[in-house]
């Protein structure tokens, strides 16, 4: 004997079901207890699914975005020394650093140098005949004298985000410096003379 099912309740939020043995009814206490109700809320879930694969799908499908020297040209293959040029050459903008650097661009270095090193704000004057290798001389890695060149670097490029200078134009994309030798799998800074 099929159930019998009483009219909503509209006024208290309850639905009302017939019991199998007779008429006697009983509180229907979950949603999905009402037949016409669970068939509904499958229908609605299905809808769902679709409404978020047809959002989703597309962007998830889509191009992938330019990397230079990946899949798109390379604007800067020989790195710092095609980015800095003119009033932008390493050896222009340290040129500052040969008397007393600027006490505001003094402490932001300081926070890239190695704990208990303390920078004194003077640079040696830069030939600019092979960059960055020759910063490497006192810039390595366990330097003792300067703070290393990667962090240095890293942190000159990228610690202010969207307020650094290379992120703002060149959207912080680490191509442009650290380039891939896609038959070997290696990264690399090329070195070379500035224009």
């Amino acid at each position: 004997m099929r159930a019998r099912t009483a009219p909503r309740d509209l006024t208290h939020g309850r639905a009302w079901r017939g019991s199998r043995e007779g008429s006697s009814l009983r509180e229907v206490t979950r949603i999905t207890d009402i037949p016409s109700t669970r068939s509904h809320l499958l229908g609605m879930n299905r809808h769902l699914i679709a409404l978020t694969l047809a959002i989703w799908l597309p962007a998830a499908m889509a191009a992938p975005r330019a990397i230079p020297g990946i899949n798109a040209k390379d604007a800067y293959p020989a790195a710092c020394v095609d980015c800095h040029v003119k009033d932008m050459r390493l050896s222009t903008k340290l040129a500052r650093w040969n008397g007393t650097a600027d006490a505001t661009h003094l402490a932001a270095m300081q926070a890239f140098a190695p704990k208990g090193m303390t920078l004194k704000g003077k640079h040696p004057p830069v030939t600019g005949k092979d960059i960055p290798t020759s910063c490497l001389k006192c810039h390595a890695a366990m330097a003792k004298a300067a703070p290393p060149l990667a962090p240095l670097l890293h942190g000159i490029h990228l610690a202010k985000g969207d307020q650094s200078d290379f992120v703002k134009q060149f959207q912080g994309e680490c191509t442009y410096c650290h380039k891939l030798n896609k038959t070997t799998g290696t990264w690399s800074i090329p070195s070379g003379a500035e224009k």
